[in-house]
């Protein structure tokens, strides 16, 4: 299977390529309006995303079944063909509307995974489909853009808690190598008013994965024990936390990011 091509590098990359039984094509897609540089998309936005489709040397957008064409989970709803690049060859030009699309989920996934404080974030979404050339044999073609998704408008409500312990650069407990010694976090922020929720969030800055995710603590802290843990010297800074409410209204927004250390293995 040949690599997905991103952007306005696709366009001579493509050169010499064409429909292959068993493989998926290559197409040359791009998401948003002419001319800009980047396809900021707001996911709370009841508009639509443009994407053009882009007839090439090797691939024609006649051949395209626009039925069987997805982008972000949403068929198009509504399409036309015409000349987007300006080079004399027709285009396909589809429109997705956003609350068919599932970007708002991928939005708040890529939102509980950063810990940077951004809420402008960047993500790679394909547009998928089949197309049969003079009537030939269906194949399947795949091009891909970079989207910055926000969110704005129906902003998520509720007072944001504010974190009280650990403090900015504070130094936190370790376990030992003999694993005689429990390692022992606390976190301790605000309550917020008709919370019945907290979800606190912990990740070190170069793992993939948080070491702590809880969405269901009832309390305005958290005691995590781990029994015979310990955190290699190699992993003690640089870790961060942030802790946000859930009340009648929803999720509220996150609270500010803070950084915190863990202590030598072995201190204790």
């Amino acid at each position: 299977m040949r690599r997905l091509i991103v952007g306005l590098a696709a366009m001579v990359i493509l050169a010499g390529l064409g429909p292959a039984k068993g493989e998926v094509t290559l197409a040359w897609v791009w998401v948003g309006k002419p001319g800009s540089d980047t396809s900021p998309i707001n996911v709370n936005s009841n508009g639509v995303i443009p994407i053009a489709l882009f007839t090439t040397d090797d691939f024609d957008v006649s051949w395209v079944d626009v039925s069987t064409v997805e982008f972000a989970g949403a068929s198009p709803d509504h399409f036309a063909f015409e000349d987007f690049d300006d080079d004399g060859d027709l285009d396909l030009i589809m429109h997705f509307r956003i609350e068919d699309t599932n970007l708002r989920d991928v939005y708040t996934n890529l939102i509980n995974e950063d810990m940077s404080g951004s809420y402008r974030l960047t993500v790679d979404m394909a547009l998928t489909g089949q197309a049969s050339k003079d009537g030939d044999e269906f194949f399947d073609f795949s091009g891909e853009d970079t989207l910055e998704l926000f969110a704005t408008g129906k902003k998520l409500k509720g007072e944001v808690p504010v974190l009280l312990s650990p403090e900015e650069g504070a130094e936190m407990d370790n376990g030992r190598t003999d694993r005689q010694d429990d390692k022992v976090w606390d976190f301790d922020w605000t309550d917020v008013e008709g919370a019945t929720r907290y979800h606190l969030y912990v990740k070190h800055e170069g793992a993939a994965f948080p070491v702590i995710d809880r969405q269901g603590l009832t309390a305005s802290q958290y005691n995590d024990i781990s029994t015979g843990s310990y955190i290699s010297n190699t992993n003690r800074l640089d870790w961060r936390w942030k802790v946000r409410a859930y009340t009648s209204d929803g999720w509220s927004d996150w609270s500010e990011i803070r950084s915190f250390d863990v202590e030598p293995v072995n201190t204790d």
